[in-house]
């Protein structure tokens, strides 16, 4: 009974959190702190990957009717393999994550200080080509942790609206 409640709430979590990461990064909302940001991405996909382990356990546990030394070769083999490929997929992702984004500030609007357009580039310290590939960006931020950010053409801002940052 109470594996078939572990399995119903693995099943939600599997479903629930891969969706939770790819609206999350496919929203115009950020988490204004960068290195904050990375921490609840890496711990997400660290819940999927326990969630992925726990499920295949518990699938070869009560699936297998097999003897027991079989049932155990292959939970070996399981979690060797699936530890494996999460090791190797954590280390893609920490090496990948290496650099980080830069921003300047340039504009501050006149009438709303939260509201600001920056210029971002990323930068991968030492393994940085030298090409510098600039974004610039309107930032509002939606609580102190929170921001809604999104593309923004400089040339065609009104000047008006917008006090330069020396």
């Amino acid at each position: 009974m109470h594996l078939q409640i572990i399995r119903k709430y693995l099943k939600i979590i599997l479903l629930a959190v891969p969706c939770i990461v790819v609206m999350w990064k496919m929203s115009p909302f950020e988490i204004a702190d960068t290195q904050l940001s990375d921490v609840v991405c890496y711990t997400l996909w660290s819940v999927i990957a326990v969630g992925i382990l726990v499920m295949g356990n518990l699938f070869i546990y009560e699936g297998n009717k097999r003897d027991a030394a079989f049932r155990i070769l292959l939970l070996i083999f399981f979690n060797l393999s699936v530890g494996l490929f999460i090791y190797c997929f954590s280390m893609f992702i920490i090496i990948g994550s290496v650099g980080g984004f830069q921003e300047s500030v340039l504009y501050v609007h006149r009438s709303n200080e939260s509201i600001k357009i920056i210029r971002q580039n990323y930068d991968q310290g030492a393994w940085d080509n030298g090409d510098i590939d600039y974004r610039f960006r309107k930032v509002s931020y939606v609580t102190p942790y929170v921001r809604y950010v999104h593309e923004i053409d400089t040339s065609a801002i009104d000047k008006r609206e917008w006090v330069k940052v020396q």
